[in-house]
Formats: C-alpha cells, sequence, structure tokens
C-alpha cells in the first residue's frame, strides 16, 4: 500500500482551493483542482516529478500508456481523440514553453529505443506540428520545430517505456487506467468537500489491485 499526505492551499495563478502533495517537488506548483489532474500529476509525472518542459512531454508519453491508447484521456468523452488532446499540449502549449524557456530543462539523450506505440506517439507530433502552425503561425519555424519535436518524441516515449515498467509486471496498461480513474473518482470526492487552506486528505493506493481510497487526514498535532 502507498500512502501521500496532500494538503489544501490556494492556487496563486487561477485562484482557489485545490490539493498538493506534501514533500515533493510538485508541492512548488499549481494545487490540483480535479481529481483527473490529480491523478495524472500521480501516475504519469515519474517520481512526480514536474515543471520543465521535458518533464510534461515525459507525462504525455505515459498518458498515452495508460489512457491514450484506450481513448480514455478524459471522462466523460467527448468528441475529441486522444491524439487531439496530447497534441493540444504537446504543440502549442509546450512548443511555445520550449521557445521561452529556451529549452527542456532536463536530458533524455537522442538515442531512445522505440516503444510498442512509438508508431502513435509520431502521429501525435505529427498532429502537434499542424495545431502549432494554426494558433502560432508568426511563431512557428521548421527549423527550430524539427529539433524540438525530434526531442519531444524522445521525451514522450521514455515517458511511455517508465510507465511500462512501472506497470507491465503487475498487469499492464488495463491496471494502470483503471487506478487512474479510481483515484481521480476518490480525489473529486475529497475535493468537493474542501473547506480551508491547511486541510489534509490521505490517498492510499494498490498498484497490482487498482485500488484506491482517499479520506481527511488527522495529524497527531492537531490533539496535542
Amino acid at each position: 500500500m502507498l500512502n501521500y499526505i496532500l494538503e489544501v492551499r490556494e492556487c496563486d495563478e487561477f485562484g482557489g482551493l485545490g490539493l498538493t502533495f506534501q514533500g515533493s517537488r510538485i508541492e512548488e506548483y499549481n494545487p490540483c483542482q480535479s481529481g483527473r489532474l490529480l491523478a495524472h500529476d500521480l501516475l504519469e509525472h515519474h517520481k512526480l516529478e514536474i515543471g520543465g518542459v521535458g518533464e510534461e512531454l515525459k507525462a504525455m508519453g505515459a498518458a498515452w500508456y495508460i489512457r491514450g491508447q484506450f481513448e480514455d484521456i478524459t471522462r466523460p468523452a467527448n468528441n475529441n481523440t486522444s491524439y487531439d488532446h496530447l497534441a493540444s499540449d504537446v504543440g502549442p502549449d509546450l512548443y511555445m514553453k520550449w521557445l521561452g524557456y529556451g529549452g527542456f530543462g532536463c536530458s533524455v539523450g537522442s538515442h531512445v529505443i522505440d516503444c510498442a506505440h512509438s508508431f502513435e506517439l509520431r502521429q501525435v507530433i505529427e498532429h502537434a506540428k499542424e495545431l502549432t502552425k494554426q494558433e502560432y503561425p508568426e511563431d512557428f519555424d521548421l527549423v527550430k520545430w524539427a529539433i524540438y519535436s525530434n526531442q519531444a518524441l524522445c521525451f514522450m516515449i521514455k515517458g511511455y517505456q517508465l510507465a511500462a515498467k512501472r506497470f507491465n509486471p503487475i498487469g499492464g496498461a488495463s491496471i494502470a487506467n483503471s487506478l487512474f480513474w479510481n483515484i481521480a473518482r476518490e480525489a473529486d470526492e475529497c475535493i468537493n468537500q474542501i473547506e480551508y487552506e491547511g486541510q489534509q486528505f490521505k490517498l492510499s493506493i494498490e498498484l497490482k489491485s487498482a485500488y484506491a481510497h482517499m479520506r481527511e487526514f488527522y495529524s497527531l498535532e492537531d490533539y496535542s
């Protein structure tokens, strides 16, 4: 059983209250205001690594392993495909951040071995290219895109591989998908119960069974 303590704090960027994981780098960033985002941060960001463009791209690869290959990126489903959802992040969003930051923020190398869904991830990159050209025609540059997209694919494949390494020995992507949505459901219920900043919740998960349970948490200090 894996346990995580989450604390309620205010979102400086968007306002409102959300949940953040205690004792991790992710605590520095915007709190989660939806169960889907919380499950994404926990399962698709390797070791809760978040912030840099490269880390986000690895999470996109993991998202394909856990949700994308099942056309289960969001619930309830909408008219957008998995390619649409991931390409909108990989393309316009992260490409522009890459231009602004001047890099990926971490390294993955340029010779990552292909994964089982490399073809699909390449299709996401191609779709992202078209979306970026449409949304930012003045900022789109073929040479810069070639540099970005080559490394973006490497990061995504690496993220896919990390997710597969974690879940393949215990049932594969179907277990990961079930666990993702079980976490999202539990987290949404607790987010709806948020009352004040500093309030805490405890998330317990079991990987092999895809079990997830989340409840309000009171430390011993609360009673001292």
